[in-house]
């Protein structure tokens, strides 16, 4: 075995050489070669000459940046004729056969054709018979057949032989023989792995003497054996944490899964509520909102992360910001209501706490809620109250003013009664028709009729009805009703109603003449008992003078014709009696 350092070889000194690495490699497998030279380190006293297969056909620029990257010191090309230096990653020349005599070295072309060539073989074998335990071959994936030879010459000269795994058994040679350099290697390895065993026989032929050289082997066996074992270690680990791995990443998928589908049912949600919701961060920052926040903030997507105080409002959006703070700073939600100033709409403003997964406060979360028609509701609510309580209180006046008026024209318990029923009876009528349609006022025919329907007194009959149309307002209909009703009565005990023949004729018109215009309203009877003037004023008489005069503007004229009672009553046309027709004043 040859020593490593200066010898006396025929009085001259011989240049030290160092250990050389030959590696053969295909331009096929380039991702064999980044691999072994992403890990690969060499030192000072240490040589890689890289022979490809092919050389031509490979991608020259890549495969100088692949070698550039590992740290393997310089990159230099070989010539015919130059010695070997250290610390230098050598690439034998396309083409040509690259040897090794006297620690230089040999190039000449290759005269076989490119299948036939065996540069791998020509460069291993004189390597092993130039350095023998001093030489280490690495055989990449993909060279077939080629380095076979080398491999078996490395391991019969002492050096060692290391070899590239194959992950499958179609990417093995199809030698007929089985012969391969994996089958005869020291060392089958994956190529990030080779390069730690390259150094581990390294520094074990650093500690090389002639005289233990035996021992030397020995120990360089147990720590590659070591060595191997703690990558066998290694491996299991890593198969073990690829196991974790895999199982975690199926968890995660599933999460993520999960994650998407909930993000996409928020996404559903806040896109059809119909809440107008915007959510702020802690520096009341814009986070998220619904859609429905757009008829009362101008924003768009592209929003997202501004300030709110930015962003043009359809109301006094700076009212909240006050409230906001409070909320971030006391976590109690605040309510509170906003009119828009330009619609007049009027919101509920909730503002509430926003937390995070982790049940940190993150910011607030504002809801506004159209109440505009609640509030109008509650506002037209009041108002038919008040309505209710004003016309309750008018009612129960008129009510005491027919019992007290009955009371004043009854000579009896009985008649007082009668009167008093009759007469309230009427009124309840009247107050049926105006509670119908409060809005339209109450006609003046449908008035008329309802009064002799409660007599069994039909149109056609015992009474005729005509005239245009004429709707009365609620509080002045209360009170014509009362005329008719005292009219009606007494013709039912004293006129025409007393008997089978007698007959009532009713009209009236408008007559835009007078000044001002006017309702003339005409009650004629026939048929009935000869009519005499009563002795005294009752309450009806007094009723169709005085109250109709003080009521409605309106005059009577009641005539007491042997044939008949004929009345007469004109009443100013005015917005406060009448609902229709509609006159000026």
């Amino acid at each position: 075995m040859n020593e490593v350092g200066d010898q006396p070889v025929d009085g001259e000194r011989q240049r030290k050489v160092p250990l050389i690495i030959g590696v053969g490699a295909s331009p096929g497998s380039p991702d064999s070669i980044a691999r072994f030279f992403s890990k690969l380190t060499l030192g000072a006293d240490q040589t890689l000459v890289l022979v490809l297969q092919h050389h031509e056909a490979s991608d020259e620029p890549r495969l100088r940046e692949v070698v550039r990257n590992s740290n393997g010191g310089k990159v230099a090309e070989i010539a015919d004729g130059h010695v070997v230096e250290g610390g230098t990653i050598y690439l034998c020349p396309p083409a040509m056969i690259t040897t090794i005599q006297d620690g230089r070295f040999a190039v000449r072309k290759a005269g076989q054709s490119p299948g036939e060539r065996a540069i791998i073989d020509s460069f291993l074998v004189s390597l092993a018979e130039e350095r023998a335990e001093q030489s280490i071959g690495v055989l990449l994936a993909g060279t077939g057949g080629d380095g076979t030879l080398g491999t078996a010459a490395l391991k019969d000269h002492g050096g060692l032989a290391i070899a590239e795994g194959v992950a499958s058994p179609e990417q093995a040679s199809p030698l007929a023989d089985g012969n391969t350099p994996a089958s005869i290697a020291d060392f089958v390895l994956s190529p990030e792995e080779i390069p730690a065993y390259i150094q581990v026989y390294a520094r074990h032929l650093r500690r090389l003497e002639p005289k233990s050289s035996n021992a030397g082997y020995h120990s360089l066996n147990e720590e590659l054996q070591s060595v191997n074992e703690e990558l066998e270690t290694s491996r299991e680990e890593l198969q073990s944490v690829n196991e974790e791995l895999t199982t975690v990443s199926g968890e995660l998928a599933h999460r993520v899964q999960e994650l998407t589908r909930t993000s996409s049912d928020l996404k559903n949600f806040l896109e059809s509520t119909q809440i107008a919701t915007v959510f702020l961060d802690n520096e009341m920052r814009v986070m998220n909102f619904t859609p429905a926040i757009r008829q009362i903030l101008h924003l768009v997507e592209t929003d997202t992360g501004r300030p709110i105080a930015h962003i043009k409002a359809h109301v006094p959006i700076e009212e909240l910001y006050e409230d906001i703070r409070r909320v971030l700073r006391t976590l109690a939600s605040v309510e509170r209501e906003l009119s828009a100033t330009d619609s007049g709409t009027r919101y509920i403003v909730r503002i509430l706490p926003y937390r995070s997964i982790d049940n940190l406060i993150a910011g607030v979360v504002i809801t506004f809620i159209d109440v505009t028609a609640v509030t109008r509701a509650e506002e037209r609510q009041r108002l038919l109250l008040a309505e209710l309580q004003h016309r309750v209180r008018n009612t129960l006046g008129v009510v005491r003013s027919i019992a007290r008026r009955s009371a004043e024209t009854s000579s009896t318990v009985e008649e007082y009664a009668s009167h008093l029923d009759g007469r309230l009876n009427a009124f309840a009528r009247t107050q049926a028709l105006v509670t119908r349609d409060p809005e339209s006022g109450v006609d003046l025919e449908f008035l008329v009729v309802e009064e002799f329907l409660a007599y069994n007194a039909r149109e056609g009959e015992q009474m005729r009805v005509s005239g245009p149309k004429v709707r009365f307002q609620a509080k002045a209909a209360e009170t014509f009703a009362l005329a008719i009703h005292e009219l009606a009565t007494n013709a039912l005990k004293y006129g025409a109603l007393s008997r089978p023949g007698g007959r009532i004729e009713i009209t009236w018109r408008l007559d835009e003449g007078r000044d001002p215009a006017a309702l003339l309203f005409e009650w004629r009877e026939h048929g009935g008992p000869q009519v005499k003037p009563p002795p005294r004023k009752g309450f009806g008489t007094e009723l169709l003078e005085r109250t109709l005069a003080f009521e409605l503007k309106g005059h009577t004229a009641l005539a007491f014709n042997p044939a008949g009672l004929e009345c007469a009553i004109a009443i100013p046309l005015s917005k406060r009696t009448f609902h229709t027709p509609v006159v000026a004043g």
